[in-house]
């Protein structure tokens, strides 16, 4: 390579290599070789060409001057190995043409190589290296390009110099200096700090430019402090084999490859264990990079690389299985092959499944203690460790003092469709076929009669666990129970407060939720202890396929959102676990230490295992008939509803309508300012509401814009009538008060009970925005409190059978439910109309005449049916069965409206032929309107034309008496004219 340090321009330059040919507009071509003093091949050669046109515009009429245009201060030209290195070099001299013919005017060019050196002090100072001999190279021409090339990388300073022989010119117009610089032209390398991009530089896609500003500021760019990496991750759960989908996830230059691949997991709903990483299509270089010891985003030059990163997600193994994907579910894998199994098995032998079936069963215990507050672990973090002391403890741990001990007290209960029993005083062993300690006396034996079950779930057969049916112990412990025995850890393994082990089905569903959890548990509550406790400790097992691996999720959601599963944390204020936590070992949270272990036994004050559904809506003799809330039976539902109601929701009564049950908690002295109020206060009632439930997969209303028209029609017209009825009302009333209020006053002026506020004689203006409404809502798209809202001001809700149909239970009592029951679902509208009459809501079905009679019918032939009439995309309401049913429910819910009810009417319900008879008065009533209307309006006819023609006659006549006068007047103008005609004649005559 050229060595700069000895590059000298040389003097013996062939003058048959340079040839220059001047003229007046400009110079010609001029070409030199400059060698180095050594024998080497020549390294620079210059080239000028005219490259500026001759514009005399720029010429002065005095001294020529000299103007550098090409190269800018501090130029930077690209080298490379093997190629010439090129400068271009434009100048002009300013001068009138006439003055430059007769001058010798040249330019000469310069070139320094710039360096630097420490002197003794270690100060660092540029130095300077002539690069060119005495002469340098000098061009004659108005306006010249120049090309230098063979410049190696490093810094150099260019001169310019203007000679004119025997002419003395100005320094300031003499010489122009630039300094460039030659640097290797290599591929810009990113950094996460801001480098310089050369003009020959391209930048990958991604950077962080800065553009130049202006003055000698330059073009830079970066690797961003966080930025966008793309990975593409092969899941084939829920979808076509070999299908996948690209995650782009955010991560930072500190982030180590492990938190990359956990954060590209979370994209794709899984965890980074789970998840197995390739770079450039290699997975063991991307495990080498990850094991490596500077393993960063920014130590491995994750972004400068670009390779392509690829996933696959396991789904199957251990915990990989219980993240549920975006398209599928979770325990996918196992859930697939046990249906496989069942499909192939069918009318065979089901029971060569049990292997795929215990799989399956496994997965959901393991899924559903993930993030249980009471699931065994590692509490090595004081934090962690202070969190859990302060939610559990005392419910688990180190009780209250005194330590208890004593014999167990075992109660059961069943009633033919559920099992429940209640243990005091008993001890419970993880991993144990039973678990449950009963301890009897020496020798003793269990209580007599009690079932090899003492507690199961309605809906057991359709767990895919056996924790719907908790197993009685085949032995009893022979010896007492004692706390502060090594059983009972000395007291520091206890459940002090009182624990419930229950199974449900369905907790997402309102059905079920309310049926099979909140209620029997509030029940329970109360009728045990007398009052309603909130320190319960539940251990819940759920036996829906979706729901039951990811049981603590959704109770983390309930907790932390807004859904009606949230309203189970208003009946206890203890975390809720899963009863594979308790099977598998409780984590104890005593005063100071872990002291949990899965061979250590948990001691029970008070353990209740499964629910009484007894004088719930959902018992099992409601399932097939409706609820009669008149009888002892009915009324004791209605209690329990309303109190649960209560209590959840804290509802306000309406305040012209009393309740079934009265309240107790009122005084006296409340109820009579109560009544005063309903007699001298008096606010519009709420407009009619129709609230339609639309449903999004199964049983939509297939003709709903008909069904709206109908029930747009006839809240406009119930507000049409409440206003004139309200006004009637009001002013009949008030007239009754003012009477009063006359006949009070002049008895006793003094007695202020009697006085009343003469302003409620004016009569009440509605709001403008007083108008009746139909809106429909989709429940699932709403948050809890905001389908409650809409439940509460509604007077009427129509629904499909389903669980929109439960959402009755938060409607204000004295409200109506339009029932629509579709085809052969006649026998699951029991259940549905007696959550909303145990809650004060009429029941008005509007069923389908062509429905299957299930009477007789095999059950397996029973439950296709059934399923398929679950599963039934549309269904068609009848318009006219709708509309005189809807006008009924309008018509009960509004009884109240206009008279003070003491008591609500007892909500029932309402049949098609009662529906119908009214709907036929209705139109009498309608066509007897309209009659009288057609009849009033006739009589104003009449009216009107007889007021017409006595106004005519009036007017005739008047008219008639106002032409008499004039012509009266007349007349006497014409006798006094006569007489005084007469007696001018009789005194000409005397004349």
């Amino acid at each position: 390579m050229f060595d700069p340090v000895g590059w000298l321009w040389h003097a013996r330059v062939p003058t048959a290599l340079l040839a220059i040919s001047c003229s007046f507009c400009g110079c010609g071509v001029a070409m030199a070789e400059i060698r180095e003093q050594k024998d080497v091949d020549p390294i620079l050669t210059v080239v000028a060409s005219d490259a500026i046109p001759d514009t005399p515009g720029n010429a002065l009429e005095k001294m020529p001057a000299l103007a550098l245009i090409q190269p800018p201060n501090g130029k930077r030209l690209p080298y490379e190995p093997g190629k010439d290195t090129t400068l271009t070099i434009q100048f002009e001299i300013l001068s009138s043409p006439l003055l430059l013919q007769t001058i010798d005017a040249k330019v000469c060019v310069e070139f320094d190589e710039i360096g630097s050196q420490t002197d003794d002090e270690g100060k660092i100072s540029r130095t300077f290296k002539s690069l060119r001999d005495g002469t340098g190279h000098c061009f004659a021409g108005r306006a010249l390009q120049i090309e230098v090339a063979g410049f190696v990388p490093g810094d150099y300073l260019l001169r310019t110099l203007l000679r004119v022989p025997n002419i003395t010119i100005d320094e300031g117009n003499l010489t122009y200096e630039a300094s460039f610089k030659v640097v290797p032209k290599v591929d810009f390398e990113a950094s996460y700090e801001f480098r310089r991009v050369e003009e020959w530089q391209s930048v990958q896609p991604g950077l962080e430019v800065k553009m130049p500003i202006g003055g000698n500021d330059f073009r830079k760019a970066r690797i961003p402090q966080t930025w966008k990496l793309q990975a593409f991750v092969l899941d084939e759960m829920g979808n076509k084999k070999g299908a996948g989908k690209i995650h782009r996830v955010m991560i930072k230059r500190t982030d180590t490859l492990s938190a990359v691949r956990a954060v590209i997991a979370e994209a794709a709903l899984s965890e980074g264990p789970c998840l197995t990483l390739s770079i450039g299509g290699s997975k063991s270089d991307w495990i080498a990079l990850e094991s490596s010891e500077n393993a960063t985003v920014q130590g491995t030059k994750l972004f400068e690389t670009g390779a392509e990163i690829a996933g696959v997600l396991d789904r199957e193994a251990g915990v990989c299985a219980c993240h549920v994907p975006e398209k599928s579910r979770a325990c996918h894998v196992v859930l697939t092959k046990l249906e496989a199994c069942k499909k192939e098995a069918a009318g065979i032998n089901p029971g060569d499944c049990v292997e795929q079936a215990a799989a399956v069963a496994d997965c959901f215990s393991l899924c559903s203690v993930i993030g249980d507050p009471y699931a065994l672990v590692n509490l090595t973090s004081q934090k962690v460790k202070e969190t859990h002391k302060t939610t559990l403890s005392p419910a688990i741990g180190e009780p209250p003092p005194p330590l208890q001990k004593g014999l167990s007290e075992i109660q059961w209960g069943a009633d033919g469709h559920s099992q429940w029993a209640r243990c005091k005083l008993c001890s419970y062993t993880p991993g144990t076929p039973s678990g449950l300690g009963v301890h009897v006396p020496a020798g003793g034996k269990l209580p007599v009669g009690v079932s090899s079950r003492l507690a199961s779930s309605p809906y057991a057969p359709r767990f895919m666990t056996q924790r719907a049916t908790f197993l009685a112990p085949s032995e009893a412990k022979y010896e007492e129970y004692d706390e502060a025995s090594t059983l009972c850890g000395s007291g520091k393994r206890v459940v002090s407060s009182p624990a419930f082990v229950v199974a449900v089905y369905d907790v997402v569903n309102v059905h079920h939720l309310m049926a099979e959890l909140l209620l029997p548990l509030f029940r329970t509550i109360v009728s045990t202890y007398g009052t309603f406790r909130d320190d319960a400790v539940i251990f819940l097992e759920v036996g829906h396929p979706e729901q039951a691996p990811r049981l603590q999720r959704l109770l983390r959601e309930a907790a932390l959102g807004d859904s009606a599963l949230g309203l189970l944390f208003r009946l206890t204020r203890r975390p809720v676990g899963s009863a594979a936590t308790l099977e598998r070992g409780v984590q104890i949270i005593a005063s100071g230490e872990n002291t949990g272990a899965l061979d250590n036994s948990l001691c029970f004050r008070d353990l209740h295992l499964g629910f009484d559904f007894r004088n719930s809506s959902s018992m099992p003799g409601l399932r097939t008939k409706f609820l009669d809330v008149a009888s002892p039976e009915g009324m004791e539902v209605v209690r329990w509803q309303h109190m649960l109601r209560e209590h959840l929701l804290s509802l306000a009564p309406r305040v012209k309508a009393g309740a079934k049950e009265k309240d107790e908690a009122l005084t006296e002295g409340d109820k009579e300012w109560n009544e005063a109020a309903q007699i001298t206060s008096w606010s519009p009632p709420q407009p009619v509401g129709v609230l339609f439930v639309k449903r999004l997969q199964t049983r939509k209303f297939k003709n709903f814009v008909e069904l709206k028209g109908i029930a747009r029609d006839m809240a406009k017209d119930a507000t049409t009538r409440t206003v004139a009825t309200y006004n009637n009302t009001f002013s009949t009333i008030n007239a009754a008060i003012a009477s009063e209020e006359t006949s009070t006053l002049r008895e006793s002026t003094n007695n202020a009970e009697s006085t009343i506020n003469a302003n409620n004689t004016t009569p009440m203006m509605f709001p403008p925005d007083w108008k009746g409404w139909t809106n429909e809502v989709v429940m699932e798209r709403l948050a809890f409190t905001q389908q409650v809202e809409q439940l509460h001001k509604a007077t009427v809700l129509v629904a499909i059978l389903g669980q929109g149909a439960v959402n009755a239970a938060f409607m204000k009592p004295g409200s109506s439910l339009v029932l629509v029951v579709p085809p052969n679902m006649d026998e699951e509208k029991f259940v549905f109309a007696n959550i909303a009459m145990a809650s004060g809501v009429h029941v008005f079905l509007v069923e389908c005449e062509h429905s299957a009679s299930y009477e007789g019918m095999p059950a397996d032939e029973k439950a296709k049916l059934l399923d398929k009439a679950k599963n039934q995309k549309d269904v068609l309401v009848d318009p006219i069965r709708f509309k005189a049913t809807l006008h009924l429910a309008i018509m009960v819910a509004s009884a109240c409206d206009f008279q003070s009810c003491e008591l609500l009417p007892e909500a029932r319900v309402h049949l098609w032929p009662e529906a119908e008879h009214h709907w036929k008065s209705v139109e009498k009533q309608i066509a007897a309107e309209k009659e009288q209307a057609n009849a009033a309006k006739k009589a104003r006819e009449e009216r009107k034309a007889h007021t017409e023609l006595k106004e005519a006659v009036e007017k005739a006549k008047a008219r008639l008496a106002e032409l008499e006068g004039k012509m009266l007047a007349i007349e006497l103008a014409k006798t006094d004219e006569g007489n005084v005609t007469g007696k001018q004649e009789t005194q000409h005559e005397e004349l």
